[in-house]
Parts: C-alpha cells; sequence; structure tokens
C-alpha cells in the first residue's frame, strides 16, 4: 500500500511541476484522451499478467523471490523517472 502512495505522490508532484506543458498536451490530444483514458489500466493489466507470468518460471525462485522482482523492478522504474526528470535533452535527441 504504502508503493502505491508514493507512485502517486510522485505522479501528482511531476504534474504540478509540469502543469502548464501537460495543459498544452492535453489540448494536442483532442480526440486522443478518452482511447490513453482506457488505454492506462489496460496496460497496467496487461503488465500485471506479464509479471505473474514471468515470475511463475523457477529460474526466478533460484535467482530471487517474488517480493524482491517487484521491489526491483519498482526501483527501475522509478530510478528512471528520476533520470528524465534531471535530463534537459528531450527525449530521442542527443543536443
Amino acid at each position: 500500500m504504502i508503493v502505491v502512495i508514493i507512485a502517486l505522490a510522485v505522479i501528482a508532484t511531476a504534474g504540478w511541476y509540469w502543469r502548464a506543458e501537460i495543459n498544452g498536451w492535453l489540448n494536442r490530444l483532442k480526440g486522443w484522451r478518452t482511447v490513453i483514458v482506457n488505454a492506462i489500466p489496460a496496460a497496467l493489466i496487461a503488465a500485471g499478467q506479464i509479471v505473474e507470468y514471468a515470475a511463475s518460471f523457477p529460474l526466478w525462485e533460484s535467482i530471487m523471490t517474488p517480493q524482491a522482482a517487484a521491489w526491483t523492478l519498482l526501483g527501475f522504474n522509478v530510478a528512471n523517472i528520476l533520470l528524465r526528470v534531471q535530463t534537459t535533452t528531450p527525449v530521442g535527441r542527443r543536443d
């Protein structure tokens, strides 16, 4: 539960920080917003199923517990979010 609260806090903070840019994106996404809102839960459900399927392989049990794997995945995602916040170039550019 605490993980969900922390994730929501990070998302809320990022949303407040980039509120002007988000408003511009939302205006450009007219016609796609409903698709995106419906795709997000579908993607989360699919990701959960993929993680559950991958956790069923015996190889993972010899490397780490399912709980450790979940924490590792969460740590990896948080690290990527923090890295993106620190970078100054747009995605896909070297400038």
